[in-house]
């Protein structure tokens, strides 16, 4: 596996991530939210190494840091003082969006289902977002049921049946009809980059 032209012998999540790879959680609820915590202690987590001071945590440098992204994103995220596992599921996808896409330079983000919860304005600028972080030369791969979504936003797909990839296309010169034959496993085409 290789990152931003980072090659990882042994991946691991802490390899990854210190290659450049940021992720938005399928769940984030379940999987990224730690109860008790507030947002500027979230964004802290993501970043120890950035906003440390000494022993201690610069708390300044974190709602700097999250102001910044929060308003780079546009996504009107929650105050950071808020505590992250009280809020709606929208407002929790948000904290995890800007967390991903609000920062510089990432390498590769991994979104599972990025727009989950959102209301269609923040949809629409989340999808923005993933395209432009694609235009700076950084690896997104999107996971979503969604076609439209991914006939939208995707340079090809990877279609999944049965744990396995059953194929390979390019979102331009398909229909919805035949990546609903490989979801199926009516057929599977040769897998193929383009």
């Amino acid at each position: 596996m290789t990152i931003g032209g980072t090659a990882l012998d042994r991946p691991t999540p802490a390899r990854a991530l210190a290659a450049g790879a940021k992720g938005i959680p399928e769940d984030p609820a379940r999987d990224a939210v730690v109860p008790g915590l507030s947002v500027h202690e979230h964004v802290a987590l993501d970043e120890l190494g950035a906003v440390r001071r000494g022993l201690g945590i610069d708390w300044a440098r974190v709602a700097q840091r999250y102001g910044d992204r929060n308003a780079a994103c546009e996504l009107r995220g929650a105050s950071g003082e808020r505590r992250l596992a009280e809020l709606s599921g929208g407002n929790v996808q948000r904290v995890m969006l800007i967390r991903a896409l609000g920062q510089v330079g990432p390498k590769l983000i991994v979104a599972a289902y990025p727009s989950r919860g959102l209301d269609i304005a923040t949809t629409r600028r989340t999808q923005e977002l993933l395209l432009q972080r694609r235009a700076e030369g950084c690896g997104v791969l999107l996971i979503s049921e969604d076609l439209d979504e991914l006939f939208e936003l995707s340079d090809r797909i990877a279609v999944m049946h049965g744990g396995a990839i059953a194929g390979v296309v390019d979102p331009a010169n398909t229909d919805r009809y035949a990546v609903g034959r490989l979801m199926l496993g009516a057929e599977r085409a040769e897998a193929r980059m383009v």
